[in-house]
């Protein structure tokens, strides 16, 4: 059975700030979509329709007009309130991307594919996270069926575009929803994508994040940019403060030089973590986790929640935005929604092997196949329906 995601509305699009390694890019507003000045002209003027009082509109009012240009429709009818699959659940795939100014390469890499789905009775969340070199991923019927083959998964995505350059294209993403709603037999309500750029604009606009780390992060493979020295370090900490484009670029994974870029704690996955070895399922938690503190810091004030989706979604050049399908309609009650939400016990996951995948030896390096059964249990125990 196919799950086709549901046009429903605003949903975890916020969330996407955390998971991201990547950068990001928004779908074009719908046919006949009113303009940011037109809505800020009515607002202003009295015309019918303004969504407020006539005046001098708030901050909120400001952003959130102009969002409504560049997040996806609002729903069927004009509503807002927030309406969760036939599951009960509130679930988004978040896409991280590697694309970012200067890129290079000739495939655009959705390195991060992270599910999160929010329980709304209890406020709680799970999350399961696929990582980017899994081959043989399923493909939905509506997709000609079978699997990628020894294609990795961060590279569907780009396979479904005209390959025309590297603008974000919404039947792509929604054919790639499709093969993941389909493989882990899950309703996917909404997706939102992200890149480098937004994901900078967006840490930087909530002034930062602190996160706990237990155990210190030496990676001498890392290059925060092509011109700089390799490696980079992160110390153990209670709270280490991370920052977006507004710190300077890390160079070193020496101690005397300690790295505060958010984007780089999200994607580091070589070298060390403590005595252990740092990988994709410890830098895929990290990312998870800080999808959680994030949430937790935008949630307490509307403007705050507001504009931090503003930065992401138009930080100069919306081309590097968020992308998605979610409305921004019914932001402040997702907002009241997520206010005090948590990962529910144990509902995290990497699929990686050997639990939920096996290494595959005679296709790329490092790669591996997915375990079916025991990811669609895992989902089924964690991610279940709900009244």
């Amino acid at each position: 059975m196919t799950f086709r995601h549901r046009s429903a509305v605003f949903a975890l699009a916020v969330m996407l700030v955390a998971s991201v390694v990547s950068a990001v890019a928004l779908a074009a507003p719908p046919q006949g979509a009113q303009t940011t000045e037109a809505r800020r002209a009515d607002h202003v003027s009295g015309a019918p329709g303004a969504p407020g009082a006539v005046g001098d509109p708030s901050i909120v009012d400001i952003i959130g007009w102009g969002l409504q240009g560049l997040l996806g429709p609002e729903p069927d009818g004009g509503g807002t309130t927030i309406e969760m699959g036939a599951d009960g659940r509130l679930t988004i795939l978040l896409i991280g991307s590697d694309y970012r100014p200067g890129y290079k390469y000739p495939i655009e890499h959705t390195d991060v594919i992270m599910v999160m789905s929010l329980d709304p009775n209890s406020r709680t969340i799970a999350a399961a996270s696929i990582p980017r070199d899994v081959v043989a991923f399923p493909r939905a019927p509506s997709n000609g069926g079978g699997t990628s083959g020894s294609s990795r998964v961060n590279n569907m995505y780009h396979e479904y575009t005209n390959k025309a350059g590297y603008a974000f294209e919404v039947q792509a993403m929604e054919r790639f929803v499709d093969d993941v709603s389909y493989a882990l037999a899950l309703e996917i309500d909404h997706y939102a994508y992200i890149r480098f750029t937004g994901f900078d604009a967006m840490i930087d606009q909530i002034n930062g994040i602190n996160v706990r780390i237990p155990n210190s992060i030496n990676d001498p493979i890392f290059k925060d940019e092509p011109t700089y020295p390799y490696g980079i370090y992160f110390p153990s900490s209670a709270s280490w403060p991370l920052k977006g484009a507004n710190v300077k670029h890390c160079f070193s994974n020496s101690s005397s030089q300690p790295c505060n870029r958010a984007i780089v704690y999200v994607r580091s996955r070589k070298g060390s973590v403590g005595g252990g070895a740092n990988s994709d399922e410890r830098r895929a938690r990290r990312q998870q986790e800080l999808i959680v503190k994030v949430i937790k810091k935008v949630t307490g004030q509307s403007d705050d929640f507001i504009q931090a989706l503003a930065a992401a979604a138009d930080n100069g050049n919306a081309e590097w935005g968020i992308k998605t399908d979610l409305s921004f309609g019914a932001a402040l009650e997702l907002r009241d929604m997520l206010t005090g939400a948590k990962f529910a016990n144990g509902a995290r996951a990497v699929f990686v092997p050997t639990r939920f995948a096996t290494t595959c030896c005679n296709l790329p390096a490092y790669s591996s196949r997915l375990k079916l059964g025991a990811v669609r249990g895992w989902i089924d125990t964690y991610m279940p329906a709900v009244p």
